[in-house]
């Protein structure tokens, strides 16, 4: 009976104080985003999977026409630094051709590496509300098809070109 006791015990205080939330992001689902924010981590579904946003880098290219365009990528993985963005998860990624504050209208596509493909693009929009020298934060609240979706607020660091 004792050791009924002690076990009980020892469960109750494990589920009470071992299950902290340091390790969640602001939503509750998995680790904290790599650039701290001020309201709630982007959040959503790639490809029928629940996806949380942990990282993100906007790098610039160009367009078919030559001009300047910039690819904000969020990713639900560490991606490294920007010479080294080799994720191999599900990613949400952004097209603008203006890096500055304000509302924008560009391409956005889910992707999932695992699966090998883009599963949804399309025409969406979404907010950049600040931009710093090695910093872009935004919202974005986008939805192709139930299976792929995406709301909340992202960071992502500009990568030099």
């Amino acid at each position: 009976m004792m050791k009924a006791r002690t076990i009980t015990v020892m469960a109750v205080a494990l589920l009470a104080f071992g299950c902290g939330d340091d390790d969640e992001n602001g939503n509750g689902n998995g680790p904290e985003p790599t650039i701290e924010l001020d309201g709630e981590p982007a959040d959503g579904v790639v490809n029928g999977d629940d996806w949380h946003f942990i990282s993100g880098s906007v790098t610039m290219g160009e367009t078919m026409d030559q001009q300047d365009e910039y690819l904000i990528v969020l990713a639900d993985e560490d991606i490294g630094p920007c010479d080294d963005d080799t994720g191999t998860g599900r990613f949400v990624s952004m097209t603008t051709l203006a890096l500055e504050e304000g509302d924008h209208q560009g391409g956005i596509s889910f992707l999932d590496i695992n699966g090998g493909i883009q599963v949804s693009g399309g025409l969406g929009s979404f907010t950049i509300t600040s931009v710093e020298d090695d910093k872009v934060f935004g919202y974005v609240d986008h939805e192709n098809d139930g299976d792929n979706r995406v709301e909340g607020e992202f960071g992502a660091r500009i990568c030099d070109e």
